[in-house]
């Protein structure tokens, strides 16, 4: 509460206390959020990264389950999505997942397409790594 609340109008005392409970919902959920990230990234048998992309993946990088693009939990699934697909127009949306042999871990799988519906293609990502790749998918 401030020196000055007394002057604010009961509206503005409501809108306080709104924003207040937003920003303390927004902390609690990066928390959260970051938690699950260190317990995907650190748990049990995780994906080794060398050059941007999964060491012992094979195929075309990103377009191939068993060659998924590496990220660090959802944080990373976010900021790698937002900076290869934000520029261009371009929607994500989780199909599902499956696995491949040499990954260990889910690999999900994300269709993409531009505003207008029209299909750009899929990738494949894996969130279990220990860090986030900045390389991108043939086509991207």
């Amino acid at each position: 509460m401030g020196f000055f609340d007394f002057l604010k109008s009961d509206e503005e005392k409501r809108q306080d206390e709104a924003l207040k409970l937003l920003k303390k919902i927004s902390e609690r959920k990066k928390a959260r959020t970051e938690a699950a990230d260190e317990a995907i990234s650190s748990g049990g048998k995780n994906n080794i990264v060398t050059n941007g992309q999964i060491s012992t993946g094979k195929g075309r990088f990103g377009l191939d389950r068993t060659n998924p693009i590496p990220v660090k939990g959802f944080t990373g699934l976010d900021y790698y999505f937002e900076k290869l697909c934000r520029p261009n127009n371009i929607r994500w949306e989780r199909r599902g997942s499956t696995s491949a042999e040499n990954i260990n871990g889910f690999v999900d799988i994300y269709d993409l397409s531009k505003i207008n519906g029209e299909d750009v293609g899929t990738l494949f990502v894996c969130l279990y790594c220990e860090e986030t790749s900045t390389k991108t998918p043939d086509g991207f």
